[in-house]
């Protein structure tokens, strides 16, 4: 539970289980259950003391409907029928895994119970419950698994109390897909039996079935192999997925985060440079749909530009992403990272007033922003202002007390000042938090 909330769906698969595979009662059952109730409302209480509340998910702060379409719902109708339309797509998926993506924001939306999908789909559930009912007093196994897959699916449903802040992903389906694969193994099972008594065509039937669950296991299987090399890493996972989702700004971030980190991690210039051309090659789709439609994509257009002028930027091509981290900041105001780095680069035209108000902004929106106070700190040096250099390097260190290099470049602007005691002090603390610095501060 500690790790995965969806483990809660197991204090009613634990029983269900017992039921249908031993001879039990209902008494026994549940009385063996009970140490999974207390395990779960241990979990509650240790959640409630955590995070306030049984819910964590701050629905005031997701971008309404960007992250999960079910906040855009007018009530329990939308959601059951726009739930009904997702489970849909994900058995279809099931059946069918082509082009799995890891986040389906953007491409969701609410539908209605007219809906052929919700209508097919509302059809399949009930004929389940129909299946578990006739087969529960039997304790039979297609009843069990259709049972199980609902069960481990409930969490992530949308439909009951919680609203999940993603409304669909494929990794929802870890614990239920066993329902599925075991239905289907069920199937194929049944669909080969020989009944008493040789017939004519039951070797030709048990050849072909046999050929059928031959080709299953090597489709599925090419499938899982297939899609277990996307998620390697997260950069080979979203810009995979990024393909057959442009529109979606998360994978838009995501591809921009995990290409920083492997540009960071990667040595050879030539590979540098290949990768900062495919980023910038991933983006460009997403970015013709935000120019397409700019009224209605803003919050896309915010991360695209965003994502393109940090590409520029480690390109070199500075006046590109000044270009850029404007854009980004004009359609997110709150965009604080985006004010840091177009601060760094009006730094490095040499523009310290411009850059110096675009630390305070990054500075406005999040007061604890320990490096935009360590880069204001450092233009307020070049332009002799140490007053405000000081002042701005001890609120890094407040925001951070372990930013060694906010240590010495205090230390250094107080030497400047003629303070050479507390600028001793503030260059020994510097070396104490990384030793590395010494050398450079002696």
């Amino acid at each position: 539970l500690l790790s995965k909330e969806s483990a809660l769906t197991f204090l009613a698969v634990v029983p269900v289980t017992l039921y249908f595979f031993t001879a039990k009662r209902a008494r026994p059952i549940l009385t063996a259950s009970l140490p999974l109730l207390a395990g779960t409302v241990l979990y509650f209480l240790m959640r409630f003391h955590a995070i306030g509340g049984l819910v964590g998910m701050d629905v005031e702060g997701l971008d309404n409907p960007v992250d999960s379409v079910f906040l855009a719902s007018d009530g329990l109708a939308d959601r059951i029928s726009t739930g009904l339309h997702l489970l849909g797509k994900y058995l279809f998926l099931l059946i069918l895994p082509y082009r799995l993506i890891y986040h389906y924001t953007g491409q969701l939306s609410l539908v209605g119970f007219d809906h052929p999908a919700v209508l097919l789909t509302a059809v399949l559930v009930v004929v389940s419950v129909v299946c578990v009912a006739r087969g529960y007093r039997a304790r039979g196994l297609v009843s069990f698994v259709i049972a199980y897959f609902f069960i481990t699916y409930s969490i992530v449903s949308n439909i009951p109390v919680v609203i999940v802040g993603q409304a669909m992903a494929e990794r929802y389906l870890y614990a239920p897909s066993l329902g599925f694969c075991l239905l289907a193994a069920v199937g194929l099972e049944r669909l080969g039996r020989i009944r008493k008594g040789p017939r004519a065509g039951d070797r030709v039937r048990t050849t072909l079935v046999n050929a059928l669950i031959v080709l299953v296991l090597i489709g599925y299987s090419a499938r899982a192999v297939a899609r277990a090399a996307q998620w390697r890493d997260t950069y080979t996972l979203v810009s995979h997925d990024i393909l057959y989702a442009p529109q979606n700004p998360h994978m838009v971030k995501h591809l921009n985060v995990a290409a920083t980190r492997r540009l960071e991690e990667e040595k050879n210039p030539a590979r540098k440079t290949a990768l900062l051309e495919e980023t910038h090659r991933l983006l460009e789709p997403s970015l013709r749909i935000h120019e397409a439609e700019p009224r209605t994509s803003g919050y896309l257009g915010a991360v695209v530009y965003n994502a393109l002028a940090n590409v520029d930027r480690e390109s070199g091509r500075l006046g590109e992403a000044l270009s850029n981290y404007n854009k980004a900041v004009a359609l997110d105001p709150t965009n604080y990272r985006g004010f840091l780095h177009r601060g760094m680069i009006l730094d490095e035209f040499g523009e310290y007033d411009r850059a110096i108000e675009s630390y305070r902004l990054a500075i406005a929106i999040n007061e604890d922003y320990d490096t935009a106070y360590y880069n204001l700190g450092n233009t307020y040096t070049r332009t002799g202002d140490y007053p405000a250099a000081i002042d701005a390097f001890e609120s890094a260190i407040a925001a951070n007390p372990d930013y060694a290099k906010a240590f010495a470049n205090l230390g250094i602007v107080l030497r400047h000042t003629g303070d050479a005691t507390r600028a001793e002090a503030m260059i020994r603390e510097a070396i104490r938090l990384d030793p590395a610095l010494a050398g450079q501060l002696q």
